[in-house]
């Protein structure tokens, strides 16, 4: 498994994930904005795509909380 920062290049793969029925029961069906937020890149978040040999398996956020 290979962990990458999520780029504006995963527009379409982030929009297409948080359509599905799984992730809005877990998360909600809120708008990410992800147009607006994937170009910002503050020091107290990163957003990373999980991959496995080459494919895009998952997506996770770390936000520290102290300076945010």
């Amino acid at each position: 498994m290979r962990v990458r920062p999520a780029t504006p290049a995963d527009l379409e793969l982030l929009q297409h994930w948080a359509r599905q029925p799984h992730v809005i029961t877990g998360i909600s069906d809120d708008d990410w904005e992800w147009e607006v937020e994937l170009l910002k890149t503050p020091e107290w978040r990163e957003r990373l795509i999980a991959e496995v040999e080459g494919r895009a398996v998952g997506f996770l956020q770390i936000i520290d909380r102290k300076h945010h």
